[in-house]
């Protein structure tokens, strides 16, 4: 029995294994989604809260611990899991090493002073007195891509979805990016400018979505409108990566034969939509690029086909295979005129569903995080790493099916 009173970090504490009640509740009675999959705690409190929303508390939860939008719990931050190791004393000369943990404080808890027992805070909310983190330990905590806030007022998820991708991507080198980006037109130029305010911290993610969103309101109001009116999120992409001057060309080739003329400009841009001839995986289908004709070679009257290639390999691809059934590579390979490949890497899907639009981002290392702007807001949910998806799982995401896949390249 509780009769002193009850501090914030131990009210948190309670009502975090409610939630982890019910989830086991649920699952024991198979009515647990499979996307909630088991982990450390706080990764699966989050991924329960975004299913069944942060207002929800479990019916048999104390009157005393129970929650509302008036006082609210808040979505919990997921931390990453820490390796354990079984410690040498011989090797430590008696002495007591810090061993790190999986468990996040809540906010408000008093550490405790035990001279048996050290606490790494590096994983926690807390705030003891400053200690340096050893390379082995910072290494290990995975920091989360910077997300968007979804605007309630004026419906953003079209917006954040892209843009969420392409900042992950630009960060990696900004000095590379903002050359590629210049280069394409004036919206990935204003991108770039605004993503290098956020590194510096005099802009947010938010007022770079909302100062281009007005650029393309002012151009079309019609395509891109405010209030809660949708977008396509493909045509955005067009725009976002449009060029005035042709970036490739189409080739008419013989089938049988040598003969082949000359090429000329072509419209093929950076966003590329699949057909009913697209088929087996995203690789194969860049790199067999073609467009129907009925022209017969002048020499041995065979078909001909005509074949569709970039002038120069693109640095970023974004493909739109809504509802298809091509399998999602994780890896583009164009071939170099040199002989070799440039490969261009999976850095983010953009799913579709209820009205929504939400993503999954691929660090260039290849671990997964889910992005909601709704639920998760400037933060993102790890998933884990990319070999470890199937195709299945990267085609739906939490009951939303892939609309676009956005490729780079890795400099």
């Amino acid at each position: 029995m509780i009769t002193r009173g009850c501090s914030g970090y131990l009210r948190q504490e309670f009502k975090e294994q409610e939630l982890l009640d019910e989830v086991t509740k649920l699952r024991y009675k198979g009515k647990l989604p499979p996307h909630i999959e088991a982990g450390t705690c706080s990764v699966i409190i989050q991924e329960f809260q975004l299913w069944r929303g942060i207002d929800f508390v479990p019916s048999k939860t104390h009157a005393t611990l129970r929650w509302s939008s008036g006082d609210p719990m808040g979505l919990i931050s997921s931390v990453n899991d820490s390796q354990w190791q079984i410690v040498d004393k011989k090797k430590n000369h008696g002495k007591t090493t810090g061993v790190s943990s999986s468990f996040m404080s809540a906010k408000g808890s008093l550490s405790v002073n035990n001279k048996k027992h050290t606490f790494d805070y590096a994983l926690t909310d807390s705030s003891p007195p400053a200690k340096k983190v050893r390379g082995s330990q910072r290494s290990s905590i995975i920091s989360s891509p910077l997300g968007l806030t979804w605007d309630k007022d004026n419906y953003s998820c079209g917006y954040d979805s892209l843009l969420v991708i392409l900042f992950d991507i630009w960060k990696d080198n900004p000095q590379a990016w903002s050359g590629v980006l210049r280069d394409i037109n004036r919206h990935c130029a204003l991108l770039s400018k605004g993503f290098n305010r956020v590194i510096k911290g005099s802009a947010s993610l938010e007022q770079v979505r909302d100062t281009w969103r007005n650029v393309l309101y002012t151009l079309d109001p019609e395509t891109y409108p405010r209030g809660t009116h949708g977008i396509n999120v493909a045509g955005l992409a067009e725009e976002m990566l449009k060029m005035t001057e042709s970036i490739a060309s189409s080739q008419h080739q013989c089938s049988r034969c040598d003969y082949a003329e000359d090429p000329i400009n072509d419209k093929l841009t950076y966003v590329l939509h699949a057909d009913g001839s697209t088929k087996h995986s995203t690789n194969n289908w860049i790199n067999n690029l073609s467009q129907t004709t009925h022209r017969r070679c002048p020499i041995c009257k065979n078909k001909m086909k005509q074949i569709v290639f970039y002038n120069e390999i693109p640095d970023i691809v974004i493909l739109e295979y809504p509802m298809k059934n091509i399998q999602t590579s994780h890896n583009l390979e164009f071939m170099t005129e040199a002989g070799g490949t440039k490969v261009l890497k999976l850095r983010g899907i953009v799913y579709h569903g209820g009205y929504h639009f939400t993503s999954r981002i691929v660090f260039s290392k290849q671990d997964t995080w889910y992005h909601n702007g709704i639920n998760t807001g400037k933060k993102c949910l790890r998933e884990g790493t990319l070999v470890n998806l199937s195709n299945d799982t990267l085609k739906v995401c939490r009951g939303r099916d892939l609309t676009l896949a956005v490729y780079a390249y890795t400099f």
